[in-house]
């Protein structure tokens, strides 16, 4: 049976990392796998694997249920039994369910959980190996039109407050403007052969 809630304990601190799955056979993996690439999206159990390696990480499978609609309740109830929410015993971000491998589902979030979920995640600062991967996934990527189109028409309009208010009002010259034009200008062709040179690396 592959449906189920398993455990991932850090031995070193006992803390322990509680989720549910409908392939329980490769969820270890692939758990072990986003550790490894530096991108699972728990922030600290990523942590604390860089700290300390997959020796320091054990498996565990708590219970196997027998229907996909079973897992929410019974998580729910591991996290909460086992205080895997609480960041002395545990590495779940918040006290419930969210999302399991291959099954995902939707819950509202209240104002609270995103305060908590907020609190969790900052001060969380990057290790020079996680950003020098991040950074080796994105070269030789190019935002799509789309994106592009949603970029501009987010920032369209939006003034910047401190300029605004230090201009407001104030005169600018004709000579003034063609001189913020060529500085426009001139700082995309150096970003445009930047890009390009990343691409080339």
């Amino acid at each position: 049976m592959q449906i189920g809630i398993y455990k991932i304990t850090h031995l070193p601190t006992g803390r322990i990392y509680v989720g549910s799955t409908i392939r329980m056979s490769a969820r270890w993996l692939e758990h072990k796998r986003d550790l490894r690439n530096g991108e699972h999206g728990n922030h600290a159990l990523q942590k604390a694997w860089i700290k300390d390696s997959a020796e320091s990480f054990e498996f565990q499978v708590l219970e196997r249920v027998e229907e996909v609609e079973q897992l929410e309740a019974r998580e729910d109830f591991y996290i909460v039994a086992l205080k895997a929410a609480d960041p002395q015993f545990g590495f779940n971000v918040v006290p419930f369910a969210t999302t399991h491998r291959g099954a995902k589902r939707q819950r509202p979030v209240s104002a609270e959980t995103r305060a908590k979920l907020s609190a969790a995640l900052r001060g969380y600062k990057r290790t020079a190996e996680e950003r020098q991967k991040a950074t080796a996934r994105q070269r030789g990527k190019s935002p799509s039109e789309e994106t592009r189109r949603k970029q501009s028409a987010a920032i369209k309009g939006r003034p910047n407050p401190k300029v605004s208010a230090k201009l407001m009002g104030r005169p600018v010259s004709e000579e003034t403007r063609a001189r913020l034009s060529f500085a426009l200008r001139a700082s995309w062709v150096r970003r445009k052969a930047a890009t390009q040179a990343m691409r080339e690396v």
